[in-house]
């Protein structure tokens, strides 16, 4: 997974794009996002909201992070491919002591999503100090059933740069 600055709205909320790829095809991405990382509105009691959205011509973006900045889309293109908002995590900062500086979840009954048989699905993420992120998506069918993301474990996203993680 690779994640990276694309552009900054006009009320300071930073755009993220992000790709997923398996290790042997990185170049082929199987899921691309936005992340809208903004402070949380005060009425609700977190500390970051991270909203996630759907790309208008993803394939225009397959392996942004690695392209130098002149082969990249503009800021103000990517504002406009940012599509169909998905999901939101609300993060809340980490207790002192823990290993991470804010976590959180999708909200209760999650996301609705039909990838693989799932009828809705399930986020927490979880940002450390070492800069790593650790998120765990799972998906469900009607009866609750998992038939999406693993049971037990977390994917682990390090600070990378052209694949070669630090």
């Amino acid at each position: 997974m690779l994640t990276c600055p694309a552009a900054e709205m006009v009320d300071g909320s930073k755009v993220l794009y992000f790709e997923q790829a398996f290790w042997r095809t990185p170049q082929k991405p199987f899921r691309q996002r936005f992340y809208m990382v903004k402070p949380c509105p005060k009425e609700l009691k977190c500390d970051v909201e991270v909203g996630s959205y759907a790309i208008r011509d993803a394939d225009e973006y397959k392996n942004f992070c690695d392209r130098s900045k002149d082969q990249r889309p503009l800021p103000e293109e990517v504002i406009g491919d940012i599509a169909e908002h998905l999901t939101t995590i609300h993060l809340k900062r980490c207790d002192r002591g823990k290993r991470c500086l804010y976590e959180g979840s999708t909200p209760p009954g999650g996301f609705p999503n039909s990838w693989n048989g799932a009828n809705y699905c399930t986020s927490e993420l979880a940002i450390l100090k070492n800069n790593e992120t650790h998120t765990w998506d799972r998906g469900y069918d009607d009866g609750g059933k998992s038939g999406l993301g693993s049971e037990r474990r977390t994917l682990r996203v390090q600070a990378c740069t052209s694949f070669k993680c630090q």
